[in-house]
């Protein structure tokens, strides 16, 4: 049976079909997703690992920060110069704008989505 121009091929894994709507819908894929962290990590150096990689909507990146300091210095110091390097070196998604958001639950060596990892 088809429904909305797809033909029914029996079972398939949910990946894969949650990877073909993904990708019809243009969201964030995971190679996007690892430049981020990948650019993420350059710019803040060993900072990075006191941060989290939470994901992207509405092209707009989320972290989570273990201190208030950090948080403040980002916002304050750096956040225009990231945002440039996304900007520039990110050619498959937008990033407008970065949002931190202050957790505990931060490891030792930085975490992303276990989605992600």
């Amino acid at each position: 049976m088809a429904v909305d121009g797809f033909k029914s091929q029996g079972p398939e894994p949910i990946g894969s079909v949650l990877a073909t709507w993904l990708k019809k819908l243009h969201l964030l894929s995971s190679d996007a997703a690892d430049q981020v962290w990948q650019v993420w990590q350059e710019c803040l150096g060993p900072e990075a690992a006191h941060t989290e990689f939470r994901g992207v909507r509405r092209r707009i990146a989320y972290f989570d920060v273990d201190s208030a300091s950090l948080k403040a210095e980002i916002e304050t110091y750096r956040k225009y110069d990231i945002l440039t390097r996304f900007q520039s070196e990110i050619k498959k998604v937008f990033i407008r704008d970065i949002r931190l958001k202050i957790s505990e639950a931060i490891g030792e060596e930085g975490r992303r989505l276990p989605s992600q990892e």
